[in-house]
């Protein structure tokens, strides 16, 4: 009888066995990044060839690699479980005001946790200047809270930009730091 119960008790519709294998599998995926263990706080380096002799130019869409140091090269990455931030520029134009629209184009993008949008305007000389973003409000783990602050602070006092190869650096930190990305070709607009 009670081994009777028991069985009732873990009885789940089929559809939802389907969902629970689904959830099992992206956790795994998720969880397959190669993670710095012996960091203080565990980062992921994301994985990226470098493409030469290929034409890119700032609209579309950026995978986050991570915070580098002009001066020693040094880069800082993105905490475990954070490899999917990115950014998408466009040449659209908003169709709202305020203080995150002040500029004529339109860059959206997300980290794990958080979507953002805000405008930008970019010369031919490198120089951009993006508004302060408009993100959503969830809260994740600390390290993913310290990196998405850090990470929008650096976006909002981004000053030039150069595009090498594949590479897109913003630079920031009065010319002492950039954000690297690396081009990708899935670009979807959301």
């Amino acid at each position: 009888m009670l081994k009777r119960k028991w069985e009732s008790l873990y009885r789940f519709p089929s559809n939802l066995k389907l969902f629970v294998i689904a959830l099992l599998a992206s956790n795994l995926a998720v969880s397959n990044f190669h993670c710095n263990e012996n960091h203080p706080e565990p980062v992921c380096p994301v994985e990226y060839k470098i493409e030469k002799d290929q034409q890119y130019t700032l609209t579309g869409k950026w995978k986050f690699v991570g915070f580098e140091s002009l001066e020693t090269r040094s880069m800082e990455y993105p905490p475990c479980g954070d490899n999917e931030t990115f950014i998408i520029f466009s040449d659209s134009m908003p169709a709202r005001e305020g203080a995150a629209f002040r500029y004529p184009y339109l860059f959206q993008g997300r980290t794990l946790i958080n979507s953002f949008v805000g405008t930008y305007v970019a010369d031919s000389s490198n120089t951009i200047k993006l508004s302060e973003t408009i993100k959503s409000r969830v809260n994740g783990t600390e390290p993913i809270e310290r990196f998405q602050q850090k990470f929008h602070r650096a976006l909002e006092s981004t000053e030039r930009y150069y595009i090498t190869d594949n590479l897109l650096q913003l630079v920031y930190d009065k010319g002492s730091r950039n954000l690297l990305f690396v081009a990708q070709n899935d670009t979807i607009l959301f």
